[in-house]
């Protein structure tokens, strides 16, 4: 990564109290010679405890060249260059890297200025401010054994601090650079001995000393405690024992070190003193601390952008006959609008406490998902405290009891919809707020230097090939458009068709039972189910118990007198031909002979018979018994459907018959062939005395579904073996209860993969496991109910797409399609065993250095994203499943990158468009 190597104006920016100051820095010159290593050898460093140094030109940070220090026969090599002058404060930074087992390290030959790394080979970025104790400059390596560090765009400068902004110093505080001879203007308390040291001063030639007892101190009467803020920034040292600096007046105070080292301090606040206060903090009756330019300049936060302001009424000036009409009441306040003290105009809202635990005022005017800014001003009484948040508490700030005004100026990502101003963690009092302003903001992004891999989670998932037999539960069948089906595998069934049973069908595993003596049905019809197709065709499938020659009349269907479509097998004396009727037309008396081998008694059977005017066909279990019947006909408009008799109630069924399925169109041999290869589950295991059957019609695509039904035994299921244990898999397809009470689902084993709802639809599914077994199971709950399956897929995950990271706590990684938030994919991060599963990418941070992390983030609706360095949280979203921007700087206190879920049982969360940059 390019880090720019000078450096003529540059901005620091400091997060203070939750708003941002902007400072100009001065211009930086390098003083190290070779520092991008790019001259020729190592003629520009010296050799230290007999290092081996040689330039190498493999994996550089930069440019062509590294430096390498390696050992060679004593302990801690390093190089070093004749630098630094001792007492001088200067930055360092650059890029350095192990050799997985020795880590780099840099400091001064004083070790008041140091850095050290750890032993990754990855590139470790270092920022470095101190004051120098000696003159050397040294790279070192910790190799104790044959090893080496490497180093590379190393950049030393005289460290100048920040300068105050371009405000004026305040008008009352004099000698804040120490320069004058004496200490007039300061006055001493504690019994303090206050003096001017000329001996190694930060700047210029003198330097204020405070000696005495703990607390003994100098002060200037400078501050108006209120609604100002102030900026104070100096240089702070100790006296090298117990003595230690201490500046106070502010509501944040600074507390240096006992160091010698001149230690630089930057305090915005309120003040809660009238004094600048310089402490002597040290615990001895004789120690002293010193101080040096220090500057005090009055701040006004920025007030917001140009944006429009959502809330209504946030200058608190509405002064109509409801003055707190716009703010909801939540948890027992009572809203009040205030003339007293307030911070700008002549109102503020006053929320007392009347009961609620952590009351306020809300107004609605958020969207989850967005990105806000909050600024404004709030205070306590002196026993309460202000806090602002959304409902979810994703956005927040929370001040201090204090009755002074509070400026806050905080950004975040609404997890839900309202804004709150809450009397936090209330008893008897109050809080008020002024000037509130809420506007939605662009979520900026990094668009330089990301570190992350696979962080826009595009790397595609890959798949191996199908595994499952019959997936898309067709067989060798053919997507036929169907108009009605009537399905008489169970009452239910038969009752949702308006059919009326006559006599007391039982059902067999495939449908429904006709005893061949009383069982029939009866359906009331729309006019138009035939009368509307000039080209029909009708599968009829059904399990006689009968032979084809049984000397009986037996009945399929049967329709209105006049208007009759007729199927039924005549007797002995009829030759036992199979008759067919087409619009009250007599088509055909098919032969015994064409069609009794073919005919399999108690076995299913798939009749179709496709016809229109002058040409009608006929096929029995694939084979065609009947070619182009040319008898004439035309459709008819029955208004009642008898199935297993005839229109008069007689001819009865013996046997099962499962449907009766009308298409709109004709249908061929091909057709045909494949419906009755469809209807066979041969491919599948029953499990449980499960009832498999293939049912035409109603499919989710397709005209063929498998159907698992109850047949005595608790989770029927149809199994096959395909799995391999241990190895990952993603299933998708359809599935759909249709008993209304019991739900669909899949398991792997005896571990259930997803369930459907009850609802009686079709619900899709696409979900990853890791086997447990070698079986796949679709299966149903329990009794008296079935479930359909359809369009199943299942293949193995040859690569999940993110390789780039690693899954912890059983994290099941995978890439999501559905709605990424940019891009064509996202990354899902499920639980599978152990809580709060997460995907991590290891080397990322070097501890201390400060980043920025951007990007996309949404719950499940029951568990929440949020983002870790391995060490701390970074940030947490909400559980919505809306997307949720963050963009946040933090100091890294670990080195991985961590992308987690909450989850603590079934469940996930996802990212996408992840950037995570240095700050620098």
């Amino acid at each position: 990564m390019k880090i720019l190597r000078y450096i003529s104006v540059g901005v620091v920016v400091l997060l203070v109290g939750g708003f941002v100051i902007a400072d100009t820095v001065n211009q930086e010159v390098e003083i190290l010679v070779d520092g991008d290593m790019e001259n020729a050898g190592v003629g520009d460093w010296n050799v230290g405890n007999v290092a081996t140094l040689t330039k190498e030109t493999g994996a550089v940070d930069d440019g062509t060249q590294v430096l390498r220090v390696a050992y060679n026969s004593s302990n801690t090599p390093y190089a070093y260059q004749i630098l630094f002058t001792p007492g001088k404060t200067y930055r360092v930074t650059g890029w350095a890297r192990g050799d997985g087992t020795y880590a780099p390290f840099m400091q001064d030959g004083a070790v008041s200025l140091q850095w050290v790394g750890t032993n990754s080979t990855s590139w470790q970025y270092f920022d470095v401010t101190g004051t120098a104790g000696h003159a050397w400059f040294q790279l070192l390596s910790t190799a104790t054994g044959a090893g080496f560090a490497e180093f590379d765009d190393i950049m030393v400068t005289l460290y100048t601090p920040p300068i105050v902004n371009m405000e004026a110093t305040v008008a009352n505080f004099d000698d804040g650079d120490m320069e004058k001879a004496g200490v007039a203007d300061w006055t001493a308390g504690g019994g303090a001995t206050v003096s001017k040291e000329t001996t190694n001063p930060h700047g210029g030639s003198r330097v204020l000393r405070v000696r005495g007892a703990q607390y003994s101190l100098v002060m200037q009467n400078i501050f108006t405690p209120g609604n100002i803020i102030y900026r104070v920034t100096g240089w702070v040292r100790g006296d090298g024992g117990t003595g230690q600096a201490t500046v106070g007046g502010l509501s944040t105070a600074f507390y240096g070190t006992t160091s010698t080292d001149w230690q630089y301090f930057d305090i915005t606040d309120t003040a809660s003193d009238a004094n600048i206060l310089l402490y002597q903090y040290g615990n001895g009756g004789n120690d002293y601390a010193e101080f040096d330019d220090v500057f005090i300049t009055e701040y006004t936060p920025p007030m917001v952008n140009d944006n429009v302001q959502l809330i209504d009424d946030g200058d608190m000036e509405d002064a109509d006959g409801s003055p707190v009409s716009e703010w909801d009441v939540f948890q027992s306040t009572i809203l009040t609008k205030e003339t007293g003290w307030v911070d700008d105009g002549s109102q503020v809202l006053r929320i007392t406490y009347d009961g609620g635990t952590s009351g306020g005022a809300l107004q609605p005017v958020l969207e989850v998902g967005k990105s806000y800014r909050f600024t404004g001003w709030a205070r306590g009484d002196d026993t309460n405290t202000p806090k602002i948040q959304d409902g979810m508490g994703d956005i927040i700030w929370t001040g201090d009891s204090a009755a002074t005004w509070q400026h806050f100026d905080v950004s975040g990502t609404a997890g839900h919809a309202n804004v709150y101003l809450q009397l936090h963690n209330g008893v008897a009092g109050y809080v008020e707020f002024d000037d509130v302003f809420v506007t939605e903001t662009a979520p900026q992004y990094n668009n330089y230097g990301q570190l992350l891999v696979d962080g826009d989670m595009e790397v595609a998932e890959t798949l191996g090939a199908e595994l499952l037999v019959d997936n898309d539960m067709e067989e060798d069948g053919t997507d036929i458009f169907f108009s009605n089906k009537f399905d008489l595998t169970q009452a239910v069934n038969i009752a949702a068709d308006s059919g009326s049973i006559t006599g007391a069908l039982t059902y067999a595993c495939e449908g429904a039972e006709f005893d061949g003596t009383n069982d029939y049905v009866t359906y009331t019809v729309p006019s138009t189910l035939f009368s509307e197709k000039s080209s029909v065709s009708i599968v009829a499938e059904f399990t006689p118990d009968f032979a084809y020659d049984e000397d009986t009349f037996l009945t399929i269907l049967d329709s209105t007198l006049s208007n009759r479509y007729l199927i039924y097998k005549g007797d002995n004396a009829g030759g036992n031909t199979l008759v067919v009727y087409l619009g009250d037309t007599t088509i055909a008396l098919i032969p015994s002979a064409t069609y009794s081998a073919y005919w399999k008694q108690n076995e299913r059977n798939v009749l179709v018979i496709s016809g229109t005017t002058g040409a009608t066909n006929a096929w029995l279990n694939g084979t065609q018994i009947l070619t182009n019947a040319t008898n004439p006909w035309s459709p008819a408009a029955p208004t009642e459907l008898h199935v297993g008799s005839n229109r008069l109630g007689t001819a009865l069924f013996d046997g099962e018959i499962h449907a009766v399925s009308i298409y709109d169109g004709l249908l061929d041999g091909t057709d045909a062939q494949n419906i009755y290869d469809s209807v066979d589950t041969d491919d599948w295991t029953v499990g449980n005395n499960a009832c498999l059957t293939k049912q035409l019609g109603a499919a989710e695509s397709g005209s063929q579904v498998i159907r698992v039904a109850y047949d005595g035994t608790g989770t029927p299921n149809a199994t096959q073996t395909i799995l391999t244990a241990s190895t990952r898999y993603r299933v998708t397809g359809w599935f759909k209860p249709t008993g209304g009470a019991m739900r669909a689902f899949l398991r792997h084993g005896t571990t259930v993969i997803t369930y459907s709802t009850t609802t009686e639809e079709w619900q899709s599914f696409d979900e990853t496991f890791t086997a447990g077994a070698t079986t796949l199971q679709l299966a149903m709950e329990g009794a008296q109910d079935s479930a359909e399956f359809d369009d199943v897929t299942v293949k193995e995950i040859t690569n999940d797409g993110a390789d780039a990271w690693t899954p912890v706590n059983n994290a099941i990684l995978s890439k999501e399609s559905t709605n990424p938030h940019s891009g064509s994919l996202s990354m899902r991060i499920a639980y599978d065993d152990t809580g709060s599963p997460l995907a991590r990418q290891s080397g990322i941070f070097t501890i201390g250095q400060e980043y920025r992390v951007t990007g996309w983030a949404r719950g499940d609706g029951t568990f929440y994203p949020w983002l870790a360095d391995g060490a701390s949280e970074i940030w947490t979203g909400a559980i919505s499943t809306a997307w949720q921007a963050f963009d946040v700087t933090f100091t890294a206190g670990g080195t991985t990158f961590n992308a987690r879920s909450n989850a603590t049982s079934a469940g996930y969360v996802e990212f996408d468009g992840v950037v995570v940059t240095r700050t620098d």
